[in-house]
């Protein structure tokens, strides 16, 4: 059980250092986050499911829908940041998005 707590205190430590990678996926129909530790493992996560529409005859995303379903996902993933290691997350070391 040691192990356990020295993982979580690493990954708090990280957070509260700034030295984590957030991931961004822009998927088909989910948009996921995970927030990745300096062990290359994810540590905390979040999603949003959406859909896209057939609008002149192209399937497309509306921007709206962008912007609300990153807002959802972000929330989530601080959430669970906040649920598993007692702390706000406050900022990142880098973010990158697909």
């Amino acid at each position: 059980m040691p192990q356990v707590n020295d993982e979580i205190s690493q990954a708090r430590d990280a957070i509260l250092a700034g030295e984590t990678a957030l991931g961004i996926e822009l998927g088909s129909t989910r948009i996921k986050a995970a927030l990745i530790g300096p062990t290359r493992v994810p540590i905390a996560t979040g999603s949003h499911a959406w859909s896209n529409r057939l609008v002149d005859r192209r399937w497309t995303y509306d921007l709206g829908s962008v912007v609300e379903g990153l807002q959802d996902c972000y929330a989530q993933l601080a959430d669970d940041v906040t649920e598993r290691y007692g702390i706000p997350l406050a900022t990142v070391g880098a973010i990158g998005c697909s």
